[in-house]
């Protein structure tokens, strides 16, 4: 029977892979290997969040012998290996989990995230409806599909898989991100920004959303709101020429022409060879 697990990112370490190693009834394990077990998981848990791999995963794979029922130990190797990187590694371990739990939904995520890694976002797709159709609640799932499904140009679809995941997960900030430049180059600035209000007040320090934010304000006519945003950015990306002209253009939206050269100069300074640039700068200096 299908069962019902909780979201999980490439490094969360469930704490319900440390219950699930406990003792067993009849055939289940000596009270000794299953204190070794939890022994295993806790130091690698503790590596992994040390960012310590190498010996993480040296104690998973001594886990993943020691128990060869679960598939807790393979799939956490996968997160590593992925974080990593080392993406054939991570498919190994993730198809390792499933051989011995087709139903894994952390694997079949992580496979899923995989194979849009790898530029395959139709198995991507795959990967993810086997994991909504264990648990239609699993945002991160909803969120793969989406990114997959924008990877294909079918933004619509996307779009409805990124609400799906806000349904059951209202802070996930990469839905949220999602939604509002779907929005944003729509030409829906209004609607994006109130996405992206709650995306800043998750992370105010996030200068990508600030980024966002500051181009839906500035759609709105939201000048000097769209400068704090753009200036904020740009101070924490100070070689990102996107961010630079669109602060030109808020300073320039403000009529502050003289601030609004100087950040059109810095962003051809930084991408001599934008149309779009030039065109600002050379419209700045008339």
């Amino acid at each position: 029977m299908r069962r019902s697990v909780v979201s999980m990112g490439w490094l969360v370490i469930a704490v319900s892979g440390c219950a699930a190693m406990g003792p067993r009834g009849g055939t289940g394990p000596d009270s000794e290997t299953w204190e070794l077990r939890r022994e295993l998981s806790r130091q690698a848990r503790q590596a992994t969040e040390a960012r310590d791999y190498p010996r993480s995963l040296d104690l998973l794979a001594e886990l993943a012998e020691l128990d060869t029922r679960s598939p807790d130990a393979p799939a956490r190797m996968g997160r590593i290996f992925a974080e990593l990187g080392r993406l054939d590694q991570a498919s190994e371990a993730f198809q390792r989990a499933l051989d011995r739990d087709g139903d894994d939904i952390d694997s079949l995520i992580g496979l899923g995230q995989i194979e849009l890694a790898r530029g395959k976002a139709t198995d991507a797709i795959a990967r993810f409806d086997e994991a909504i159709e264990i648990d239609p609640g699993q945002a991160t799932a909803h969120i793969g599909r989406g990114q997959a499904l924008e990877e294909l140009g079918r933004s619509d679809e996307a779009l409805a898989a990124y609400f799906r995941a806000l349904r059951h997960e209202p802070d996930a900030s990469r839905a949220l991100s999602r939604v509002a430049s779907i929005q944003l180059d729509r030409n829906q600035p209004e609607s994006a920004l109130a996405r992206l209000d709650h995306l800043v007040e998750l992370s105010s320090e996030d200068p990508e959303a600030r980024i966002q934010r500051g181009r839906a304000r500035l759609a709105l006519g939201l000048t000097d709101e769209a400068i704090a945003d753009l200036r904020f950015a740009s101070e924490q990306l100070p070689d990102r020429a996107d961010v630079a002209y669109l602060l030109a253009l808020a300073f320039e939206q403000a009529d502050k022409l003289r601030d609004a050269r100087l950040a059109a100069e810095r962003a051809l300074e930084l991408d001599p060879h934008s149309v779009l640039v030039r065109e600002l700068a050379e419209r700045l200096h008339r």
